[in-house]
């Protein structure tokens, strides 16, 4: 909230709307047309679970990582379920082999799964990526806004939380919307998520929609290598909740062409351009105050 102050904001301006186990922050009108968001909650560490490869990308990553690792996974409790029964059955000679077996590979199934998603709740230290640069892009954009009126009255700025847990923040926010403003189904919402440094500008929505021609075209004008992807599940962020949503993010492409997002949820996710983030942050400003009218200095 701080630094939207010191943009020039007023606090009349800022909103924080409390949601099921998170806060988001809102500045500017919330039923504006042109709506500039983000999530701030940190990732777990889970970056195992997302695996990318600069070989093949992000997609033909997981499909060949799952490729492995499950049949590894129930070989793994298969083999350690039944010797953990023959060590049972060697201290008590009356116990069935069979349902020793069973019952402790079942256990060893939960055991490991419960692992996995136990490691979402473990906060990932290092999240440049994902998403300190998409709040920083929110900031660049809003304080390029600060001094454009007309944008100002046309634009907001949302901070969404638990993005990380199902898009809660984004979903309470987007109910909340429908209920007060239902006129307002149509507005553009341009989310940045994982904007820290690539080569390829991904432009990924849940459908296709007027106005993302528009916006595919301005990238271009602006240098980006443009990529756009109609996917939910692959490319998921707060952008699915909306109508004319549109996930905005930097990725790198593979030296088999697919994209991925490297390093993602890991340790390792150290690295932020701030010269292309804010080159980025500046085309979306200008790109929004051109729609309106506004003057894009």
């Amino acid at each position: 909230m701080a630094a939207f102050l010191e943009l020039g904001y007023q606090e009349s301006e800022i909103v924080k709307q409390k949601t099921s186990g998170g806060t988001n922050l809102v500045v500017g009108p919330p039923d504006a047309d042109y709506l500039v968001t983000a999530h701030y909650d940190t990732p777990g560490r889970n970056g195992f679970l997302l695996f990318a490869t600069p070989w093949v990308g992000q997609v033909w990553g997981n499909v060949a990582a799952i490729a492995v690792m499950i049949p590894l996974f129930f070989m793994f409790t298969f083999v350690t379920g039944f010797a953990a029964a023959k060590a049972l059955q060697a201290v008590n000679y009356h116990a069935n082999a069979d349902q020793l077996a069973s019952v402790m590979t079942v256990i060893l199934m939960i055991a490991l799964f419960a692992v996995c998603i136990l490691m979402f709740a473990v906060k990932n230290k290092h999240n440049h990526n994902d998403n300190t640069s998409g709040v920083l892009g929110v900031f660049s954009v809003a304080a390029q806004a600060a001094g454009n009126p007309e944008l100002r009255k046309n634009c907001a700025f949302i901070l969404f939380d638990n993005e990380e847990w199902m898009l809660l923040g984004s979903s309470a926010f987007a109910r909340w919307r429908k209920k007060n403003h239902p006129g307002k189904q149509n507005s553009q919402v341009f989310n940045l998520d994982g904007i820290a440094g690539g080569d390829v500008l991904l432009l990924a929505v849940r459908k296709k929609f007027d106005g993302l021609h528009d916006f595919n075209d301005a990238m271009k004008a602006e240098g980006f290598d443009v990529a756009v992807k109609r996917s939910q599940m692959v490319y998921m962020s707060d952008h699915a909740v909306f109508k004319r949503g549109v996930m905005i993010s930097l990725l790198k492409r593979s030296k088999a062409g697919p994209l991925y997002i490297p390093r993602i949820h890991t340790s390792k996710d150290t690295f932020c351009d701030l010269d292309n983030l804010g080159r980025l942050g500046g085309a979306v400003y200008r790109h929004i105050a051109k729609n309106i009218g506004g003057n894009a200095v």
